[in-house]
């Protein structure tokens, strides 16, 4: 199975985002603890990156649902296809 331009695109676009996160949080990590601020630039982000991180893959799930191509011409949304066997 061959993937798509785009799906190769996505793919590489989620893996650079996640080494430059990584990089961010580890330079963070160390600027925190050589700075003894462990409190308020460490604990405090990472609390914040859940919710966060949840807002954000709800609105990308939403968008996605707004314009998949396997929605209805009325604009349903079809969420589950079943399979006729």
């Amino acid at each position: 199975m061959a993937f798509s331009a785009q799906e190769t695109v996505k793919a590489l676009f989620l893996c650079s985002l996640q080494i430059l996160s990584s990089m961010l949080c580890f330079y963070c990590t160390a600027l925190a603890c050589k700075l003894c601020m462990q409190r308020m630039c460490f604990a405090f982000p990472i609390y914040l990156s859940t919710p966060s991180l949840a807002t954000i893959m709800l609105l990308q799930v939403g968008l996605n649902l707004r314009t998949s191509p396997r929605a209805g011409q009325k604009g349903e949304v079809v969420l589950l296809e079943k399979s006729t066997s």
